[in-house]
């Protein structure tokens, strides 16, 4: 329901990203382009007509031409996937114009991060309680395409940068990875057993999903209940679901009290 990564970072990085201008990344695709016959004069002269005729292209978004076609970048997955079909439609013109067969294949389009600030902000609380050094948030560009992107458009994802010491007077290695790792643990446990600050999770992502025209239905953490009936119709002596859903803590029933329950039901 959630995820969790978190690595060294370079200096002055090891962070974590409670503000909304600290890890963005960038949506991104790419699109290969091959001429039947051709002879590679007309990809580069391709690559010139885009060059100028896409001159709606304010960085950091930016169309680059590749030895196979076009690498996109933007700030929006929507935008990204307009620049894929204006090329797209470009090439299919020019080739139609000159009688020469063209094959398009553009990747599936990378979604921009969505970084989960609750997440990260929980985390911090953390690191400040166990006095965890680490850097100054700090604002910073958008990133490149991450594959991190489509995750966080299915689940709340925080990234978590820590610095790495070696000096003598600081923290080593080692020490300032269980550190972390207990701070990102703890933020787990309470998306797990607190469900109002999950819900405050789910939201942000859903809001972020829903300015990009994307609904999504909030998801239900109901605990341990049936969720299908029995496969035939024949009356059961026990009420024991199929399907179990298990909420957090929750041990596995052992038979005595499944049957305990369906005596008191």
């Amino acid at each position: 329901d959630c995820v969790f990564t978190f690595h060294s970072s370079a200096d002055g990085e090891g962070y974590q990203h409670t503000i909304t201008s600290s890890a963005n990344h960038m949506a991104g695709a790419t699109i290969d382009v091959v001429y039947a016959d051709g002879t590679g004069l007309e990809l580069r002269e391709l690559h010139a007509v885009v060059e100028t005729l896409l001159d709606n292209i304010e960085e950091p978004e930016a169309v680059t031409a590749t030895a196979t076609g076009f690498e996109i970048v933007a700030f929006r997955s929507t935008r990204v996937q307009e620049l894929v079909d204006q090329i797209s439609a470009l090439v299919r013109t020019r080739a139609e114009s000159s009688g020469m067969g063209v094959e398009i294949t553009a990747s599936p389009v990378n979604h921009e991060m969505l970084p989960s600030r609750i997440l990260a902000r929980r985390i911090k609380s953390f690191t400040d309680t166990m006095k965890v050094k680490l850097d100054r948030v700090q604002r910073r560009a958008h990133d490149a395409p991450s594959r991190w992107g489509p995750v966080s458009h299915e689940v709340a994802t925080a990234i978590v940068g820590f610095p790495l010491y070696t000096n003598d007077d600081q923290p080593d290695d080692v020490d300032q990875s269980l550190m972390i790792a207990k701070a990102v643990s703890g933020a787990a446990l309470d998306v797990f057993g607190d469900m109002e600050f999950r819900g405050f999770v789910e939201g942000e992502r859903l809001r972020a999903l829903r300015e990009r025209d994307l609904a999504r239905t909030p998801r239900r953490w109901l605990g341990v209940h049936p969720v299908k009936p029995p496969k035939d119709g024949a009356k059961r002596t026990l009420s024991i679901p199929d399907v179990i859903v298990r909420g957090p803590g929750i041990p596995e029933p052992t038979m005595e009290e499944l049957i305990e329950d369906d005596e008191s039901s």
